[in-house]
Formats: C-alpha cells, structure tokens, sequence
C-alpha cells in the first residue's frame, strides 16, 4: 500500500512539472546548454533563419521542418513563455548570424484564457521587450513574430489570444521594414470559424503533420526571401 501511494504520489509530481512554466522545469537549462554545445561543435553558418519559441517550435524543428537552402536553427523549449524568452534572449540569440529571426509564443502566457485581454497585453508588451532585445544582438535581421494560434484545447482563450495579436500586429506596424507580423490563424480554421480537428493532435493543443504542412505552405515564402 505504501509502495502505491508513492508511484502515485511521484505521477502526479511530473504531470506536474510537464505542465509547469518552461523557466520553472529542470530540463528547459538542459535544453539551453544543448543549444550552446551544438552550435560550439559545428558552428553556424551566417544567414538563414533562427526559429525560437514554445514546444511548437521544439516539435516543428524536430519533426516537420521546413526545407530551405539557408542553415535553419530551431531552438524551441517546451512550456516557453514571452518571460522565458526575454530571460534567455542572450543565450538563445547566441552562436548565430540570422539573415531572420522567427518567433512563435503565447499560448502558455494566455493558458486557458484567465486573465482575458489582460493577459493578452502582457503578451504584446513582452513581445515588444523581445524585440528591442533582438534588435540589439542582431541589428541586421528581420524578426517575423508567428500569431498566437487557435486551438480546440484552449478556445476559450480566444478573446485574450486576439488581444495578443492584435498587439503583436501593431508592433509590425510601427517597425514595417524590421517586424513582420505573420497571421497562421485563418489556415487553421474550418468553415465554421472554429480550429479545424484535420490539423491538430489528439491534445488539441498542438499541431500535428497536416497543420504543420500549412503551416510551412506560409513559411516558405518567408524562408526563400
């Protein structure tokens, strides 16, 4: 009986930690030195495209890639919010010369929806310290900043989610030769304005091979400029 009780005890403890902030889970500073020791075993070329972010990025690069002529560097940490990205910006940023930087966050800042347009302007006014950091390290890249994404696991999250992006797009607004803001929403909704099942995993959180294929349709154009 006591056996039981710590199996269950130690289950519930890494759910838990699997759903914890990614500045709060042990293995988000493993993930990070990876990303140094990579890049100081076979160094980078300049140009091409740095994508970082949340466990959208980290699967994207891990199993649906985009395919470019360019070196492309995925450095995505599961959990990922605007705050774990600003803290880490310098080691993130580092060992790389992007020709363009590609940003996707959001969704675990806004979670489930608490915190409603508040939280959605907390995203933007993160996303906007993020990019007066980018700007600095790397004064010659364009920085494309990926919409928060709809989802079926978190629609009602939507009013705070359309906050965000709404503050994301005004920051491509006032910095249009240096922000991009890329809209991935519409291409992932169905006829009925709702995420579309055909292209999310069965967690409904997450993109699975057919929305990430959207999702490269839009990026390519980005990619080959």
């Amino acid at each position: 009986m006591k056996m039981m009780r710590c199996i269950l005890v130690l289950s519930s403890l890494l759910v838990c930690a699997l759903e914890l902030p990614a500045q709060n889970q042990p293995g988000a500073e493993k993930k990070l030195v990876s990303f140094e020791e990579a890049a100081r075993t076979n160094p980078i070329p300049d140009g091409g495209s740095l994508f970082i972010g949340s466990s959208t990025i980290e699967i994207w690069g891990k199993r649906f890639a985009p395919k470019g002529a360019e070196p492309i560097i995925f450095r995505g940490v599961g959990g990922t919010t605007y705050e774990f990205l600003l803290r880490n910006a310098d080691r993130l940023l580092s060992f790389c010369k992007p020709k363009r930087i590609i940003i996707y966050s959001g969704d675990n800042d806004i979670g489930e929806g608490a915190g409603g347009e508040k939280s959605g302007e907390t995203v933007a006014s993160r996303a906007r310290e993020l990019v007066a950091k980018i700007e600095t390290q790397h004064p010659d890249a364009k920085i494309y900043i990926l919409a928060v994404k709809p989802s079926i696991k978190r629609a009602a999250a939507e009013t705070a989610q359309a906050c965000a992006n709404a503050g994301i797009k005004k920051i491509s607004e006032e910095k249009p030769s240096k922000v991009f803001f890329v809209d991935t929403r519409p291409i992932l909704l169905g006829d009925d304005g709702k995420p579309n099942p055909l292209y999310f995993a069965p967690d409904g959180l997450h993109l699975n091979e057919q929305g990430y294929a959207r999702w490269n349709e839009l990026i390519a154009p980005i990619l080959a400029d």
